[in-house]
Protein backbone atom coordinates (compact mmCIF):
# COMPACT_ATOMS: atom_id res chain seq x y z
CA UNK A 1 0.00 0.00 0.00
CA UNK A 2 0.76 3.38 -0.50
CA UNK A 3 1.25 7.03 1.19
CA UNK A 4 -1.46 9.45 0.76
CA UNK A 5 -0.60 12.96 0.52
CA UNK A 6 -3.19 15.64 -0.38
CA UNK A 7 -2.35 17.53 -2.92
CA UNK A 8 -4.20 20.58 -4.62
CA UNK A 9 -6.13 19.25 -7.03
CA UNK A 10 -6.63 15.73 -5.01
CA UNK A 11 -5.22 13.02 -3.73
CA UNK A 12 -2.07 11.36 -4.89
CA UNK A 13 -0.46 8.05 -3.85
CA UNK A 14 3.17 7.66 -3.56
CA UNK A 15 3.89 4.12 -3.14
CA UNK A 16 6.11 2.54 -0.04
CA UNK A 17 9.58 2.74 -2.29
CA UNK A 18 11.88 5.29 -2.27
CA UNK A 19 11.39 8.52 -3.72
CA UNK A 20 14.64 9.18 -6.11
CA UNK A 21 13.91 12.80 -7.13
CA UNK A 22 11.35 15.35 -6.40
CA UNK A 23 11.37 17.91 -8.54
CA UNK A 24 9.72 21.28 -8.44
CA UNK A 25 6.91 20.05 -10.50
CA UNK A 26 6.22 17.67 -8.14
CA UNK A 27 6.21 19.81 -5.34
CA UNK A 28 3.58 22.25 -6.84
CA UNK A 29 1.21 19.30 -6.77
CA UNK A 30 1.78 18.70 -3.21
CA UNK A 31 -0.14 20.81 -0.28
CA UNK A 32 2.60 22.88 1.20
CA UNK A 33 1.37 22.20 4.45
CA UNK A 34 1.59 17.82 4.06
CA UNK A 35 5.28 18.32 1.87
CA UNK A 36 6.68 17.34 5.56
CA UNK A 37 5.08 14.29 6.13
CA UNK A 38 6.74 13.22 3.09
CA UNK A 39 9.36 9.90 4.00
CA UNK A 40 12.74 11.52 5.29
CA UNK A 41 14.61 10.21 2.11
CA UNK A 42 12.45 12.28 -0.08
CA UNK A 43 13.23 15.89 2.05
CA UNK A 44 16.71 15.53 1.39
CA UNK A 45 16.57 14.54 -2.43
CA UNK A 46 14.36 17.51 -3.29
CA UNK A 47 16.10 19.27 -6.20
CA UNK A 48 18.77 22.33 -4.73
CA UNK A 49 17.36 24.78 -7.07
CA UNK A 50 14.13 24.93 -4.97
CA UNK A 51 13.58 27.08 -2.03
CA UNK A 52 12.34 25.76 1.08
CA UNK A 53 10.55 29.58 1.17
CA UNK A 54 8.13 27.99 -0.90
CA UNK A 55 7.28 25.29 1.30
CA UNK A 56 7.32 26.81 4.65
CA UNK A 57 5.67 29.82 4.26
CA UNK A 58 2.56 31.31 2.76
CA UNK A 59 2.17 32.68 -0.64
CA UNK A 60 2.51 36.13 -0.08
CA UNK A 61 -0.71 38.25 -2.14
CA UNK A 62 -1.39 41.85 -2.59
CA UNK A 63 -4.52 42.94 -3.98
CA UNK A 64 -5.57 46.60 -6.08
CA UNK A 65 -8.90 47.33 -6.75
CA UNK A 66 -11.03 50.57 -5.94
CA UNK A 67 -13.94 48.91 -4.95
CA UNK A 68 -13.70 48.47 -1.30
CA UNK A 69 -16.35 45.82 -0.75
CA UNK A 70 -15.00 44.16 -3.42
CA UNK A 71 -11.37 44.05 -2.73
CA UNK A 72 -12.16 43.34 1.50
CA UNK A 73 -14.48 40.25 0.25
CA UNK A 74 -11.94 38.65 -1.87
CA UNK A 75 -9.31 39.68 1.07
CA UNK A 76 -11.32 37.78 3.47
CA UNK A 77 -11.77 34.48 1.03
CA UNK A 78 -8.04 34.20 0.39
CA UNK A 79 -6.50 34.79 3.43
CA UNK A 80 -9.14 31.98 4.94
CA UNK A 81 -7.42 29.22 2.30
CA UNK A 82 -4.75 27.55 3.71
CA UNK A 83 -1.30 28.91 2.10
CA UNK A 84 -2.44 31.92 0.99
CA UNK A 85 -1.63 35.23 2.97
CA UNK A 86 -3.04 38.65 2.09
CA UNK A 87 -0.03 40.86 2.79
CA UNK A 88 -2.13 44.01 1.40
CA UNK A 89 -4.53 46.02 -0.69
CA UNK A 90 -4.72 49.10 -2.11
CA UNK A 91 -7.39 51.32 -3.77
CA UNK A 92 -4.60 54.07 -5.71
CA UNK A 93 -2.53 52.85 -8.68
CA UNK A 94 0.77 55.02 -7.17
CA UNK A 95 -0.02 53.71 -3.66
CA UNK A 96 0.05 50.22 -4.58
CA UNK A 97 3.57 50.47 -6.45
CA UNK A 98 4.95 51.78 -3.27
CA UNK A 99 3.30 49.10 -1.09
CA UNK A 100 4.27 46.33 -3.16
CA UNK A 101 7.88 47.81 -3.70
CA UNK A 102 8.01 47.57 0.18
CA UNK A 103 5.68 44.23 0.81
CA UNK A 104 7.36 42.18 -2.25
CA UNK A 105 4.72 39.88 -2.49
CA UNK A 106 4.95 36.54 -4.76
CA UNK A 107 1.18 37.62 -6.33
CA UNK A 108 -0.20 40.85 -6.88
CA UNK A 109 -4.05 41.08 -8.68
CA UNK A 110 -4.95 43.78 -10.05
CA UNK A 111 -8.56 45.17 -11.24
CA UNK A 112 -7.54 47.28 -14.23
CA UNK A 113 -10.80 49.65 -14.01
CA UNK A 114 -9.96 52.07 -11.67
CA UNK A 115 -11.09 55.55 -12.43
CA UNK A 116 -7.60 57.49 -11.11
CA UNK A 117 -4.96 54.98 -12.94
CA UNK A 118 -4.36 52.66 -16.03
CA UNK A 119 -4.93 49.70 -14.78
CA UNK A 120 -2.21 47.49 -17.67
CA UNK A 121 0.67 50.61 -16.37
CA UNK A 122 0.18 49.58 -12.93
CA UNK A 123 0.69 46.35 -13.88
CA UNK A 124 4.13 46.98 -15.51
CA UNK A 125 4.91 49.21 -13.19
CA UNK A 126 4.21 46.55 -10.57
CA UNK A 127 6.23 43.95 -12.25
CA UNK A 128 9.37 46.42 -12.51
CA UNK A 129 8.92 46.97 -8.62
CA UNK A 130 9.69 43.30 -7.61
CA UNK A 131 10.88 41.01 -10.66
CA UNK A 132 10.21 38.07 -9.06
CA UNK A 133 6.50 39.18 -8.41
CA UNK A 134 3.62 37.40 -10.62
CA UNK A 135 0.94 39.65 -11.82
CA UNK A 136 -2.80 38.66 -12.89
CA UNK A 137 -5.60 40.87 -13.47
CA UNK A 138 -8.77 40.19 -11.73
CA UNK A 139 -11.71 42.33 -13.26
CA UNK A 140 -15.19 41.90 -14.48
CA UNK A 141 -14.82 42.47 -17.49
CA UNK A 142 -13.89 40.27 -20.56
CA UNK A 143 -12.32 43.27 -22.93
CA UNK A 144 -10.28 41.03 -25.83
CA UNK A 145 -8.44 44.80 -26.37
CA UNK A 146 -7.32 45.19 -22.84
CA UNK A 147 -6.48 41.06 -22.73
CA UNK A 148 -3.88 41.97 -25.49
CA UNK A 149 -2.25 44.89 -23.80
CA UNK A 150 -2.06 42.86 -20.53
CA UNK A 151 -0.43 40.28 -21.88
CA UNK A 152 2.01 42.54 -24.02
CA UNK A 153 2.45 44.27 -20.51
CA UNK A 154 4.03 40.66 -19.62
CA UNK A 155 0.74 40.04 -17.05
CA UNK A 156 0.82 35.92 -15.98
CA UNK A 157 -3.00 35.53 -16.81
CA UNK A 158 -6.46 37.65 -17.12
CA UNK A 159 -9.11 36.08 -15.10
CA UNK A 160 -12.80 37.21 -14.65
CA UNK A 161 -13.91 37.97 -10.69
CA UNK A 162 -16.99 35.53 -11.18
CA UNK A 163 -13.72 32.78 -10.90
CA UNK A 164 -14.69 30.40 -8.09
CA UNK A 165 -11.93 31.36 -5.39
CA UNK A 166 -10.94 27.41 -4.61
CA UNK A 167 -10.03 27.59 -8.81
CA UNK A 168 -8.20 31.33 -7.78
CA UNK A 169 -6.21 29.66 -4.79
CA UNK A 170 -5.08 26.92 -6.78
CA UNK A 171 -4.47 29.45 -9.86
CA UNK A 172 -2.10 31.55 -7.56
CA UNK A 173 -0.80 28.34 -5.98
CA UNK A 174 0.50 27.07 -9.03
CA UNK A 175 1.53 30.74 -10.78
CA UNK A 176 3.85 31.52 -7.25
CA UNK A 177 5.43 27.56 -8.22
CA UNK A 178 6.99 28.84 -11.59
CA UNK A 179 9.68 30.84 -11.97
CA UNK A 180 8.77 34.28 -13.53
CA UNK A 181 10.33 34.73 -17.19
CA UNK A 182 10.87 38.29 -17.78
Amino acid sequence: MGRLVRATFGPVLYPNRPIKRITFGTLAHLSIRRIFDLPAPAKLLISPSFSWREVDMAIRIFLIDEHRPARNILAWRLASMPGLDVVGSSCNGEEAVREIQELSPDVVLIDTKMKRADGIDICRRAMAAVERTTVAILTSYLDPNERCLAYEAGVNAYLLKDVDTNNLADWIKLAAAKPTNR
